[in-house]
């Protein structure tokens, strides 16, 4: 483990061994923060070798309450996230996932104010927390009836940090993100659609959809997701939720052409029966984000499917070369 240095403050990432959280410690370092990352799985993280010896690690999740409490000490700025559920899931266990995802995140949110953490940058769903729109794009202000039990939860953590911060006199910043892909998002039948679209396109294995591919999401590249996370961690205005997208919606037909097109290659696509749980179009206004962090999305669909694309064919070829 490195030795301590307080550099411009101490910032823990839960859920830092993963897609999203790894990029953050990346960026974090960067700027010249000291960065710990609470995950169970982070010493094993291939998305984090590169940062050995820079970081601190705790190998636990939020549910180990003294382990969490300790990796809590001295802590400015806490990015929970962390959590694995997948939306279509988490209507089939809604007592497990209230249970393991909203009691132990708000302890440990309560743990964190108690402590003395000053932010709170937490993770929610655009895709989940809005429910079936009622008119697009949708705002920050559009009315919230999420169909799923993971944008329930992600809705009244929300809400519990909205009282916290009233409590306790943190500050509490929400951001509801799209889609988010790129490079060391890791395949998920479910949740990840580029990447899951990718890597089976890559290893030549059909291509599934649930439904007839119509249904549209917000894909966002993950260098923009992250300047956005960023500029929100810095942010000292009065808003508090933020949408974080491209501002447009993509059908899953047009996302396998897309990374098709990318990669030269064709699959075949195989459509199953449609999710209930799944919202069928979502596409974010991100007008708050573009004036308030002085922030906006550069990188196209096509050139970050481009990016992607280059990215898992380097690890394809070295995984080739060491097996």
């Amino acid at each position: 483990m490195p030795s301590i240095r307080n550099r411009r403050g101490i910032c823990l990432v839960t859920g830092g061994g993963g897609f999203i959280g790894s990029h953050i410690a990346d960026r974090l370092l960067r700027e010249d923060y000291q960065v710990r990352v609470l995950d169970p799985y982070a010493d094993r993280s291939c998305n984090l070798r590169h940062l050995e010896g820079q970081i601190e690690i705790v190998s636990a999740t939020s549910a180990d309450e003294a382990l969490s409490r300790e990796s809590l000490e001295g802590v400015d700025t806490l990015f929970h996230y962390a959590g694995a559920v997948l939306p279509a899931a988490s209507n089939d266990q809604p007592v497990a996932d209230v249970l393991d995802h909203l009691a132990n995140t708000l302890r440990l949110f309560v743990e964190a104010a108690e402590s003395g953490v000053k932010t709170i940058v937490f993770a929610s769903s655009g895709g989940t927390v809005y429910g079936i729109p009622k008119k697009l794009p949708i705002s920050e202000i559009h009315p919230t009836n999420p169909i799923s039990s993971y944008g329930v939860v992600k809705l009244a953590l929300e809400k519990y940090l909205a009282i916290l911060e009233r409590k306790y006199g943190l500050r509490c910043i929400v951001l509801r993100y799209g889609n988010p892909y790129g490079p060391r998002q890791a395949p998920s039948p479910g949740f990840g659609a580029v990447a899951t679209f990718a890597e089976r396109l890559a290893n030549r294995q059909p291509i599934e959809i649930w439904g007839d591919g119509s249904v549209r999401r917000d894909f966002i590249y993950i260098d923009d997701a992250i300047d956005a996370t960023y500029n929100a961690f810095r942010y000292t205005g009065q808003e508090r939720v933020f949408n974080i997208g491209s501002g447009t919606a993509t059908s899953l037909n047009d996302l396998v052409t897309t990374i098709q097109l990318a990669s030269g290659t064709k699959a075949k696509v195989v459509h199953r029966q449609a999710r209930p749980s799944d919202v069928p179009e979502i596409a974010l206004d991100i007008g708050r984000a573009e004036r308030e962090l002085a922030w906006k999305p550069k990188t196209t669909l096509e050139a970050g499917i481009s990016s992607t694309w280059q990215w898992l064919d380097r690890k394809l070829v070295t995984q080739r070369l060491a097996g």
